[in-house]
């Protein structure tokens, strides 16, 4: 992972400053902190990440956007930094019984109570959006089952690999921790 820092940093440095190229450096530099998860020293970043979203944007300018159209005379190591992004459907943490047992109560009825749960850590299911079904007479349908949410999520990618881990986000740019 440091050797991967390393070249994107490298990369990046490629970046121009020049006003004409219509490089914008609080975009660019989402490239570099959105993989890491925003770390400290990623405020401007994340703010424009957030505004990005909120004005309708990709969250992530295009990556050639960033880059000086003719390369120094040093010879630095080029890497393909790419992204996918989609929709994910969020379901919460939850609770799950995994073991019951029949009460036979005073009334001669038997009742089932659960006696055992799971924890089921919150998670999310990408390229599937969570979709809430009302029928008149009945209670809400969600699909998938348990979800409660659309998010969306941006992986990045170095050289074909993943770079980082998934970054999931509300429609606000928000974090959400998985």
């Amino acid at each position: 992972m440091k050797r991967a820092i390393g070249l994107l940093i490298g990369t990046l440095s490629l970046i121009s400053t020049t006003p004409t190229l219509a490089f914008d450096s609080k975009a660019c530099s989402i490239w570099l902190c959105l993989p890491t998860g925003f770390p400290s020293g990623c405020g401007e970043a994340k703010s424009e990440f957030k505004k990005r979203i909120t004005r309708g944007k990709s969250p992530l300018p295009p990556f050639v956007s960033c880059l000086v159209k003719s390369a120094p005379s040093t010879t630095l190591p080029q890497s393909n930094i790419t992204s996918t992004e989609g929709k994910a459907a969020f379901i919460p943490e939850r609770k799950k019984c995994v073991k019951s047992q029949i009460i036979h109560q005073s009334n001669d009825s038997d009742r089932t109570v659960c006696v055992q749960f799971e924890t089921i850590a919150a998670h999310a299911i990408k390229n599937t959006s969570c979709v809430v079904s009302q029928p008149k007479d009945g209670r809400p349908t969600y699909s998938p089952a348990g979800c409660s949410t659309t998010i969306r999520y941006i992986d990045t990618y170095m050289d074909g690999k993943p770079y980082g881990d998934t970054y999931y986000f509300d429609s606000s740019g928000n974090e959400i921790n998985l």
